[in-house]
């Protein structure tokens, strides 16, 4: 048997799908919310996923407290703008769970807006979702958190698709992209890496490069433009934070 652990913050426009695709799957479907203000936690409370509040310590944090009250053991992870298809729900039905070994991977499209962008920084999105909590949990990064598995995994490719509502707008990737540099350069900088005048002004241009033109970017048309100037612009910023708080 599947649990779902949905992770959420002010998640009124996409908490209600993600819940719906996830009751598809199972009936154990935990949502952890980590202060929402704008009704989210209302819309949750008229659906039959149960729901936890707690502090907001990070991505990893708030997903291992979702992975520790969940009934089943294996765990399927998921963000509050995430919703799974009918193919994919189909294949986590079939999924072989006799080996808790086993972790399980999918394809997330993401979209910009209604685009559904296949190329560039989000082309091509393979994702680990699915695991046995026994051997497996969330590191506490601030920032893009990473499942750490306690013994070589047997990883396994699932058909089906998890859609991704990235963000409404370019502005409003923007700007969480913003947050995450600030992030990033604590990470970075507790970790004692360097941000030498090299990483500062040659990463951006090899990260843009990257994106628009080796990953075809370039095929998602005005998107793919704004993503990968956007990712750009994070890399530099990235560095120019983790380079200031050398400096001070």
């Amino acid at each position: 048997m599947i649990s779902t652990v949905i992770i959420c913050k002010n998640a009124r426009s996409t908490i209600k799908e993600a819940i719906g695709s996830a009751l598809l799957l199972t009936d154990d479907v935990v949502v952890i919310d980590s202060g929402s203000t704008d009704g989210t936690i209302e819309l949750v409370a008229k659906t039959p996923a149960g729901l936890k509040q707690v502090t907001w310590n990070g991505y990893g944090n708030a997903k291992n407290v979702g992975n520790e009250i969940a009934e089943n053991d294996w765990i399927l992870s998921l963000d509050s703008d995430e919703y799974l298809d009918d193919k994919l729900i189909g294949s986590l039905k079939k999924a072989d769970l006799a080996n808790q070994q086993n972790v399980f991977t999918f394809l997330r499209l993401n979209y910009l807006g209604n685009k559904a962008v296949h190329y560039g920084a989000w082309g091509n999105d393979i994702v680990l979702r699915l695991f046995n909590r026994h051997n497996a949990s969330w590191d506490t990064a601030p920032v893009h958190e990473e499942l750490i598995l306690k013994s070589t995994p047997n990883i396994i490719k699932l058909k089906g698709v998890l859609h991704h509502s990235t963000s409404p707008d370019i502005a409003t990737y923007k700007a969480k992209l913003k947050k995450y540099a600030a992030l990033n350069a604590e990470k970075y900088y507790e970790k004692n890496k360097k941000a030498s005048l090299l990483k500062l002004y040659l990463s951006p241009v090899v990260n843009f490069l990257q994106n628009y033109i080796l990953k075809r970017g370039f095929l998602d048309g005005k998107e793919g433009w704004q993503i990968a100037l956007a990712h750009a612009t994070y890399t530099y910023e990235k560095y120019k934070l983790l380079k200031a708080k050398y400096n001070e």
